[in-house]
């Protein structure tokens, strides 16, 4: 899963930008759609070079779950 942020200069007119109850909404339309298929190693790949959820989302409680997961085999 990918993170979009919108950034959004008021100077700047978007057709694609709506502002509606100082609430910005843009539509985004992929150029690619990814199918993935082995999730769970792509998962482990990762985690194995430090990049997993205490990594990204460093909170407690996304650390919780990360040592939840790992002591729980899930």
């Amino acid at each position: 899963m990918f993170v979009y942020q919108l950034y959004y200069d008021y100077d700047l007119i978007d057709p694609y930008i709506e502002e509606t109850e100082h609430r910005m909404i843009q539509n985004i339309s992929p150029d690619y759609i990814l199918k993935v298929n082995c999730k769970e190693e792509i998962l482990d790949a990762l985690d194995s070079v430090g990049i997993n959820l205490k990594f990204i989302y460093s909170d407690y409680d996304n650390i919780a779950k990360y040592i939840k997961s790992k002591s729980l085999g899930l």
